[in-house]
């Protein structure tokens, strides 16, 4: 980037300058996508999906079996996650 020097420049030009800058960052940026359809489970929810205690719902997600989201003092799960982390029974 090119350097500019403040104390020279008149403000209409200093605004031009960040707006050309922020434009030409803001337009190779990648896009944020939002998910859609996202279903977010309570932990008691989580865990009556799941058919465990609190408890055990606790240590998983504390052992990294599953991941938790918070919002607050709100602990959230999401339940595509809770499907995804569920693993098939291999039968020999």
């Amino acid at each position: 980037m090119a350097e500019v020097i403040l104390t020279n420049i008149p403000l209409d030009q200093l605004a031009a300058k960040i707006a050309e800058i922020i434009s030409s960052r803001s337009s190779s940026a990648e896009p944020v996508r939002a998910e859609s359809n996202v279903k977010y489970l309570s932990r008691a929810e989580a865990a009556g999906q799941l058919h465990v205690t609190l408890a055990t719902l606790a240590a998983w997600t504390k052992s990294g079996k599953l991941k938790a989201h918070r919002i607050g003092r709100r602990v959230l799960y999401k339940a595509n996650e809770l499907e995804r982390a569920l693993l098939p029974i291999r039968v020999k």
